[in-house]
């Protein structure tokens, strides 16, 4: 099989270190049988690939795969990278993806990060820990664990006037992943040596106590949390399905509420659409990354001020994706002895209040 080129470019011009990348590759008719043929050659040599089959032609060989691989893009150049026949690479043991599925819930090491989902309750990241793996056991040099946070949305009901009028009206309020525990489901959706997905599922039941809208359930929702090996971060998908008659209700805001740790200085967060701005916050607060209708206006609001989206409300049964445009971690509080391979550069990165960044992004 010709090696198949696969170019990596940096469309904001700033320098990627090891940084998680997820896409199909074509493969030609004929080519390849098994997945555990290919290996993928980097600028530097043969570099670790965790494929996936996606799809097969009629004689049974791979027609797409799935890639995963970490990629470096220095000075703003593209970096090219070959996926052909040979022996695949090995995970380092101390990055590779681990997780543990127990009874009450799934715990999940990337080498620098440790966190877990609860299976009992609604929520994310009950317990969170960032420090290093040492012969196979990770040991933990900073606790971020907070309560799980919050899934929430706000709504309010209507009526219909036909065309484009309608009419908003009675209750509305807070919808809350909290007050349908029964509905939450947490599952390994993908387990890989360089990624893994966790599913968490449940429904949001609007906040109505003593009144005949107890019980009522307008909307569900997907989570997954991709980790990736040897990151100290994970990326999320928020998916919402709409079980509510869009016609006569409004949906004004939906999305996640994370907590912060309460000790140290504080998180620093980046923007997805600007990697080169930071945003400091102080310790005990609360970051929330509301829904966004398009990447445009995804791109257009700063992820960690916990503003509001608002938007006209989908058909009954559509889905929605929303993704956090902002990966956070403590910045005064970071452990010295663990690299961070986040790809942001450090440089223009103002600091949390009253702190120093340490090392780089």
């Amino acid at each position: 099989m010709e090696p198949i080129r696969l170019t990596v470019t940096a469309r904001d011009g700033q320098e990627r270190s090891d940084w998680p990348l997820t896409r199909g590759v074509p493969l030609p008719e004929g080519a390849v049988g098994d997945a555990g043929e290919l290996t993928l050659a980097g600028p530097d040599g043969a570099v670790p690939v965790q494929l996936r089959p996606l799809a097969r032609w009629p004689d049974g060989s791979l027609k797409w795969v799935l890639a995963d691989f970490q990629a470096r893009v220095e000075g703003g150049e593209p970096s090219v990278y070959h996926l052909q026949a040979g022996a695949p690479a090995a995970v380092s043991e101390e990055e590779a993806v681990e997780v543990t599925e127990e009874e009450e819930a799934v715990v999940v090491c990337t080498g620098p990060l440790r966190f877990s989902l609860s299976r009992l309750r609604p929520g994310l990241f009950e317990g969170v820990a960032v420090g290093r793996r040492v012969d196979g056991v990770f040991q933990a040099e900073a606790d971020l664990s907070g309560d799980g946070g919050e899934l929430w949305a706000h709504i309010r009901e209507g009526e219909f006037l036909g065309g484009t009028r309608r009419r908003i009206y009675g209750m509305g309020g807070e919808c809350l992943a909290s007050l349908a525990p029964e509905e939450w489901s947490v599952e390994v959706e993908e387990a890989g040596p360089l990624r893994s997905v966790i599913t968490c599922r449940g429904a949001l039941e609007q906040r109505a106590p003593m009144h005949h809208y107890t019980g009522y359930r307008p909307l569900r929702f997907v989570v997954r949390v991709h980790a990736f090996a040897g990151q100290p971060f994970v990326r999320l998908q928020h998916t919402v399905v709409f079980t509510l008659n869009p016609r006569e209700t409004q949906v004004a805001e939906i999305g996640l509420r994370l907590p912060l740790p309460g000790g140290g200085d504080g998180i620093l967060c980046r923007s997805a659409a600007e990697p080169h701005r930071a945003v400091g916050l102080p310790p005990a607060a609360s970051c929330s990354w509301p829904s966004r209708r398009t990447p445009t206006s995804a791109r257009s609001r700063p992820a960690a001020t916990g503003g509001s989206a608002r938007a006209s409300a989908p058909r009954a049964g559509s889905r929605r994706r929303a993704e956090p445009a902002a990966w956070a971690w403590p910045c005064g509080t970071w452990p010295s002895s663990i690299p961070r391979r986040c790809g942001f550069p450090a440089a223009a990165s103002p600091p949390c209040p009253g702190t120093t960044p340490r090392g780089g992004s």
